[in-house]
């Protein structure tokens, strides 16, 4: 038997950004995400902002215009969420970091 893969959309990926209170780790926003409706989670990363009181959260997700916009209305609903704003493809930096741990002998006189 042959195992077929399953083969995701060819939509590029969009990055949404949510301001909240306080947010807790991924499983407080993650409900706005279904598969069954079409939605990919890409990334998903939660970090402080200047006010201690409020976290930034950013989602890098895959799918097509309808599910982007579920995805923001069902974030709106949550109570702690008080922004969120899609990025878009084009109006963002992305970087990537790599730690590398190299053992290395040198060459003596």
């Amino acid at each position: 038997m042959v195992e077929q893969k399953r083969r995701e959309p060819d939509y590029a990926p969009d990055i949404i950004c949510i301001t909240g209170k306080r947010i807790r780790p991924p499983y407080h926003a993650s409900s706005a995400f279904s598969p069954s409706a079409g939605i990919t989670l890409k990334a998903l990363t939660v970090a402080p902002t200047d006010d201690p009181t409020l976290s930034r959260m950013t989602i890098q997700t895959v799918g097509d215009e309808k599910a982007i916009e579920q995805i923001e209305k069902q974030l709106h609903k949550l109570v702690d969420v008080l922004r969120v704003s899609e990025l878009g493809q084009n109006s963002h930096v992305e970087r990537e970091i790599m730690l590398v741990k190299v053992q290395a002998s040198g060459f003596g006189p």
